[in-house]
């Protein structure tokens, strides 16, 4: 079984259900951080059926809810939702019996 970033398995996870996804976190090297989009966000997925841009918060099962915490305590999550669009936030878990193991999404739809 590969290690895969929960980033990785919920671009995946999207392009299956058929949107086009774009990562848009970034890690700035001179200060060893990762920077969201607004934020907010680490991918941003758009697909013909669905109305606006979806954003979403990616993590592990174990940060969910400081990461809930964060973009609801954010003053540009209203702005986003008032523009048409959708967020999300994907926590992940690799759960099973040793041997049988996979990766479990909870899909949390915010406000």
């Amino acid at each position: 079984m590969s290690k895969r970033s929960p980033s990785a398995l919920s671009a995946e996870y999207l392009r299956d259900l058929g949107y086009e996804v774009d990562i848009c976190e970034r890690f700035i090297p001179g200060a060893n951080i990762r920077k969201d989009l607004f934020a907010l966000f680490d991918l941003v997925a758009i697909r013909s059926e669905a109305n606006g841009v979806l954003g979403v918060q990616v993590t592990s099962r174990s940060n969910a809810a400081s990461r809930r915490t964060k973009m609801q305590e954010s003053p540009l999550l209203p702005l986003w939702l008032a523009g048409g669009n959708r967020a999300e936030l994907h926590h992940w878990k690799l759960a099973g019996p040793r041997g049988k193991r996979a990766w479990n999404v909870k899909i949390e739809y915010l406000p």
